[in-house]
């Protein structure tokens, strides 16, 4: 009998990266597909739209990148 470890290494990886997910996403269904409306954590500071936005940002100019 054919036994694949891959299964059983993929189920406990997303266990495991799950441990410190939290909070709640609002989802709507539509015509087959699904769009995320809202979503909310704990630890939403983790990303700041005003810091990963180039329109705010001073003092970066394209040629820093390179």
């Amino acid at each position: 009998m054919y036994f694949s470890p891959k299964p059983e290494f993929l189920e406990n990886s997303i266990t495991f990266s799950r441990k410190s997910v939290n909070g709640k996403v609002n989802m709507m269904a539509y015509k087959g597909n699904a769009y995320v409306i809202g979503h909310s954590s704990e630890t939403s500071g983790l990303y700041s739209e005003t810091e990963a936005s180039m329109d705010t940002l001073e003092g970066l100019s394209p040629e820093d990148t390179s």
